[in-house]
């Protein structure tokens, strides 16, 4: 998936899509208000640099997703407690964690190398 020449109302849209997530969620991992995302898909503001920086990130550990699961199965591995994250899901660990999306991609890079986590 490349976003960098989609406009941003259809990025935010294919990104929510990709990761199975609504937009209250995707407005906890990226760090603004719901409305935001609301506001960014109907294209009545633009999202502020940090946020397109964020939403990259966002784009990055899809990417990683589809490479280690087929989507259904990525969506089901987000929502799962994870040993390695102490029973914590992925997707909890990206929201409340702002290191959380860089540690989800490192632990499915050790899941693609077949070490069990």
């Amino acid at each position: 998936m490349t976003l960098l020449n989609m406009p941003i109302t259809e990025e935010i849209k294919q990104i929510r899509t990709s990761f199975g997530c609504s937009q209250e969620i995707l407005a906890d991992i990226i760090g603004v208000g719901t409305r935001t995302i609301a506001r960014w898909e109907h294209n009545e503001t633009y999202p502020h640099q940090l946020a397109i920086e964020k939403m990259r990130r966002v784009e990055k550990l899809i990417q990683k997703l589809l490479e280690v699961f087929e989507r259904k199965e990525a969506i089901e591995w987000l929502n799962m407690p994870n040993q390695s994250l102490e029973g914590r899901t992925p997707l909890k660990e990206i929201m409340y964690n702002p290191e959380g999306i860089e540690k989800i991609i490192n632990l499915l890079g050790t899941i693609e190398w077949g070490i069990i986590t």
